[in-house]
């Protein structure tokens, strides 16, 4: 999906709400659904993904939407700093070049995500680079690791945050889960030892998490962090 009007949409919703019902929870409407509900027909992007759309409403087109209502859903309830906020928007109304690679990174990632919980992880990476947790470079780091990510994995993550030494197990079994965090680069296996990897430890806690105030040199002391 691509279109000139779509980057437009997607710069004013990272602006403002822009008709955005943050009381609706976007996940929860159905694909069949999407463009049914009452709310959800009034918000301008969704206006004109239909105006797009022209010879029918595709599967596609659904799942696109429905993909970026969540991620502005959970950008706007984010508690980014009102000051960092409106820095953001005034380096996009500056900087033509710098609008341009955020808008694009969020809009061909949403469109490649499978799953509608990655947009949600997105934004909250997105509102934690914003809050000075890390650089651009790391973002987009982080942004591959989750689209290669099978969110199957999640769960082994949670668990192995919760170990005397955080997301480090000394004696490890291969497993289906291990095995689709390893291939995402979000974990490391050596021998029986298995961590999970400084970028995946970032996707938990900002991301997946979405704790964009955490401070992650607390977890230096448990020898975490390996870059």
């Amino acid at each position: 999906m691509k279109d000139n009007s779509i980057g437009d949409l997607v710069y004013d919703g990272l602006k403002t709400t822009g008709g955005f019902d943050l009381a609706t929870d976007y996940a929860e409407i159905g694909l069949d659904m999407i463009f049914d509900n009452e709310v959800v027909k009034e918000i301008p992007f969704v206006k004109t993904i239909i105006g797009i759309a022209k010879g029918g409403i595709w599967v596609r087109e659904r799942h696109f939407v429905k993909k970026m209502l969540v991620f502005f859903e959970h950008y706007h309830k984010g508690n980014l700093p009102e000051d960092k906020r409106l820095a953001f928007i005034e380096k996009m109304k500056n900087d033509v070049k710098y609008k341009e690679k955020v808008v694009d990174h969020i809009t061909i990632f949403i469109d490649r995500f499978v799953e509608h919980e990655k947009s949600e992880i997105l934004a909250n990476l997105l509102l934690a680079h914003l809050n000075e947790k890390f650089d651009w470079k790391c973002f987009r780091l982080l942004s591959i690791c989750l689209d290669n990510l099978n969110l199957q994995g999640v769960p082994l993550i949670e668990a192995m945050s919760k170990k005397e030494k955080p997301y480090y197990e000394g004696d490890l079994s291969p497993t289906t889960d291990e095995a689709v965090l390893t291939s995402s680069g979000a974990a490391i296996r050596w021998g029986t030892h298995y961590q999970i990897s400084t970028i995946g430890v970032y996707l938990h806690i900002y991301g997946i998490k979405g704790d964009i105030d955490f401070d992650i040199n607390t977890l230096q002391r448990f020898g975490v962090l390996t870059s």
